[in-house]
């Protein structure tokens, strides 16, 4: 008596084709932006500078810093200065007479370029052309890093 072989399920080409066929929802999305930034994918599309700048503001104001804002840029005395640039919004982020709570990979996230630590960790750089999670989490930290230095 013969042994018949285990099936070992659907190839790819089947999978394949059934999702092909059974995923036509996906079309009510649209195409992907067009307009997006060098080197992320096509669909991590730019957000406009002024947007990053309200947003930057909201975000601060909401952490409790006071900001002085104009059509040109962002400044919270001692912490940060943000302005509008052909590249996006250029940051100045600074730690007072403390280094930053960053390292250099901190500023190589997507929507991020260049990002620059400064050899002493007191100061860094850095062109933003959107708005993330990564960017009020890097935000986040540089408020909690004052607020540690002010109550200590």
């Amino acid at each position: 008596m013969s042994r018949k072989q285990k099936k070992l399920g659907r190839g790819f080409d089947e999978l394949y084709a059934q999702n092909e066929s059974d995923l036509p929802f996906l079309d009510v999305y649209g195409e992907a932006a067009e307009e997006h930034g060098e080197g992320l994918p096509d669909s991590a599309a730019r957000t406009q500078p002024e947007e990053i700048l309200a947003a930057l503001v909201r975000h601060l104001e909401a952490a409790g810093c006071a900001c002085e804002s104009s059509d040109a840029g962002v400044s919270v005395e001692e912490l940060l200065t943000a302005e509008i640039t052909d590249s996006g919004v250029h940051f100045t982020l600074t730690g007072g007479s403390a280094a930053l709570p960053f390292v250099p990979s901190d500023l190589m996230a997507p929507g991020f370029a260049g990002g620059e630590l400064s050899a002493d960790r007191r100061e860094c750089t850095l062109d933003v052309i959107s708005w993330s999670a990564t960017l009020r989490r890097l935000l986040d930290r540089l408020v909690e890093h004052r607020s540690l230095l002010e109550s200590g």
